[in-house]
């Protein structure tokens, strides 16, 4: 019952290798919607890409097929492998991110505004500082789930599911504390 919509991204051609992908990793868009975020992961002229994005509705826009390598990982390493791209894939989910703020408001990194009903306050996993973060949707998070249950079901080789913020410590913090990563992973 959810809305697919493919989005033409043909910068991405090389198929993963025999055996992978064997982990998925879920990031946070820090854009303005999913629409927007899926139009901008798939431009040539954009040096990232996603094989899939999670809007807050529930609408998945699937930008590159699930058998193809996406450049959604950029620099990483986890268990000492590196190169998470050629490995993985990525899920992408509409998400401002970090928050700042502002009377009783909370502003994102590009202006939009947010109630407080849209807001946690809490401690990233690789951070000390209490910060306020983007709430993530019911509908998103059933959806990442059910996501995930399929391409294990359709990847047999797929054994873990991490965040950008697990394989690139230090530079990356999504999917962040308001997704319940470690949930997601018991379940």
């Amino acid at each position: 019952g959810n809305n697919i919509e493919k989005v033409s991204c043909s910068k991405n051609q090389e198929k993963f290798q025999r055996g992978y992908p064997d982990s998925i990793i879920i990031h946070y868009t820090a854009g303005r919607d999913g629409k927007s975020s899926a139009n901008f992961l798939s431009k040539k002229s954009t040096k990232a890409s996603a094989h899939i994005v999670v809007g807050r509705e529930g609408t998945i826009y699937q930008l590159v097929p699930f058998d193809t390598v996406s450049w959604h990982a950029g620099k990483s390493t986890y268990n000492g492998r590196t190169g998470f791209n050629r490995y993985s894939i990525g899920i992408e989910i509409d998400n401002a991110g970090i928050l700042e703020p502002s009377g009783d408001q909370f502003v994102s990194w590009f202006g939009k505004k947010y109630t407080v009903s849209e807001v946690v306050k809490a401690v990233h996993r690789n951070e000390s500082k209490e910060k306020y973060w983007h709430l993530y949707t019911e509908w998103q998070i059933e959806i990442v789930e059910e996501i995930c249950e399929i391409l294990l079901d359709s990847y047999p080789a797929i054994n873990q599911i991490l965040g950008h913020e697990e394989i690139s410590k230090g530079r990356k913090v999504d999917p962040g504390p308001a997704f319940p990563l470690d949930n997601l992973r018991n379940r």
